[in-house]
């Protein structure tokens, strides 16, 4: 199984962007990461789109920096609850302002909260990698991801209510147009042996339509 998947990605976190994510969680012993930003040039996750423990209600959080120091942080807790042990379908959208930006969550194509940024962006750091069911704290992997999860996008445009939910009705995103640095997906390939991760390469604009859930076992005992 899958602790985590990693790939690096050309994104400018201080342009409108959008994550896209179908998840199954198995298990909520601790908190869980669906997916993160990553950067060598901060010691805490950029970004991460998480579930909490069970002792808390299962609503999908966004933690996000603003600067490299570990204090220069926000967070975005949502408003609607993610369903256990069924797959679940979950958006984290970022607009960009001159003077405010906003940060939206939607749980199944229903807007699930939202807020405004401070400092008006997410720290832009520098070689920034995307990773699949894990976040980083104090330069150490956590919150690894107990569960599947497939037709993982990053887009850099801020999709609206109505696209995310005909992507969620079409399995797809033909009608969405592309912009410079176009859709990512990370393509979800069986592992090839034991204790191997998938490849996680990120092709532009490509689409499978029966891709392979990627599955994470989260330190949960089989």
């Amino acid at each position: 199984m899958s602790h985590f998947v990693e790939a690096p990605l050309n994104v400018d976190l201080r342009e409108d962007f959008t994550i896209l994510a179908w998840a199954f969680c198995r298990d909520r012993s601790q908190w869980r990461s669906i997916i993160s930003f990553e950067s060598p040039q901060v010691s805490t996750s950029l970004l991460t789109l998480t579930l909490p423990p069970s002792h808390k209600p299962s609503i999908p959080h966004v933690a996000y920096m603003t600067g490299a120091r570990p204090s220069d942080f926000g967070t975005l807790q949502g408003q609607m609850e993610v369903p256990m042990n069924v797959w679940f379908h979950v958006a984290a959208v970022f607009k960009a302002g001159v003077v405010t930006s906003t940060l939206e969550l939607y749980v199944n194509g229903e807007e699930g909260g939202s807020m405004r940024v401070e400092d008006r962006w997410i720290f832009n750091a520098k070689d920034i990698s995307v990773v699949l069911g894990s976040s980083t704290i104090n330069n150490n992997p956590a919150w690894q991801w107990s569960g599947s999860m497939t037709d993982v996008y990053v887009y850099q445009a801020s999709m609206t209510k109505e696209q995310i939910a005909g992507l969620m009705a079409e399995g797809s995103l033909p009608r969405v147009r592309s912009v410079p640095l176009g859709l990512a997906q990370f393509d979800a390939s069986p592992e090839t042996s034991e204790g191997m991760s998938p490849p996680g390469a990120i092709t532009p604009s490509l689409w499978q339509s029966n891709p392979t859930p990627f599955i994470f076992s989260g330190g949960v005992s089989k």
